[in-house]
């Protein structure tokens, strides 16, 4: 049922995602505005987008088209793109912008939960490659 993942990507997993949430985050947070936070509407287009093209091999199968045969992938990785640009730089500066206010813990947290989610992406994004 579960499927047990070797520890070497779970590593790189682990240090891609350290690496991709520190450097958004320092980019984030040194940055001289908050103009970040005006890229949630694009960024949330682009995610829809992508959303949308995960639906293409339903409907053109990758057997009868071989250039489709890796959506999957370049689903993942475009997702990875514009969810981590709209994850971590918006609520990045949202928890900066926020934390005299209460509202900074939730912000926090969804920032955790937006980590651990980006993690698991690498995951499979480095599963796909390993299986290839």
């Amino acid at each position: 049922m579960f499927a047990i993942l070797p520890t070497g990507i779970i590593f790189q997993a682990a240090l891609f995602t350290a690496i991709t949430v520190s450097s958004l985050s320092y980019v984030a947070a040194t940055a001289k505005t908050h103009r970040y936070l005006y890229w949630g509407g694009p960024l949330t287009a682009g995610l829809m987008v992508v959303c949308a093209a995960s639906f293409v091999p339903l409907f053109f199968p990758a057997a009868s088209l071989p250039i489709l045969g890796t959506s999957y992938l370049v689903c993942m990785a475009g997702g990875m793109v514009t969810f981590g640009g709209l994850v971590i730089l918006v609520d990045t500066q949202r928890v900066l912008m926020n934390a005299s206010n209460p509202d900074a813990v939730g912000d926090s947290i969804a920032l955790q939960l937006d980590i651990i989610d980006i993690f698991i992406r690498w995951c499979e994004i480095l599963i796909q490659l390993a299986a290839k």
